[in-house]
């Protein structure tokens, strides 16, 4: 599946803080309190999600997932902007020879006040449908 290429291309990016669909948050219970806090996830990291898949229909019908062309999106996560490029430019370069191919549709640049963080959020979409090398 899509997922395990994904994680396999970009784990080693973020020590394998590398995560599918949320971020891993856990909960604390700072000394003397009895309410649960949810302790911030250690940036950078990505998270991956699978956003959709399109089987491609042919005379035969249609195949299993294995063949179906899927949209993810990626998102890069940092303390600072600059950090947050490099990792997105990393994180380009690492997705350039999976198997299967695939294409980034957009790249977006934003600062997350809430979490005092600079993110990046890319879209590819792999497909399977074609073999890898194909022209």
């Amino acid at each position: 599946m899509i997922s395990g290429v994904v994680y396999t291309a970009l784990r080693s990016l973020v020590n394998d803080r590398c995560y599918p669909n949320a971020f891993p948050q856990e909960a604390i219970n700072p000394p003397g309190t009895t309410t649960a806090l949810l302790n911030a996830p250690t940036w950078p990291s990505i998270r991956y999600q699978i956003v959709t898949s399109v089987n491609e229909a042919t005379i035969c019908g249609t195949d299993d997932t294995s063949t179906d062309n899927t949209r993810v999106q990626i998102d890069v996560v940092a303390r600072t902007y600059g950090a947050m490029i490099a990792l997105c430019d990393q994180v380009i370069t690492a997705l350039m020879t999976t198997d299967p191919p695939c294409t980034r549709e957009n790249l977006i640049f934003f600062k997350d006040e809430a979490t005092d963080t600079h993110q990046g959020i890319m879209q590819f979409v792999f497909y399977a449908s074609s073999a890898a090398g194909s022209p």
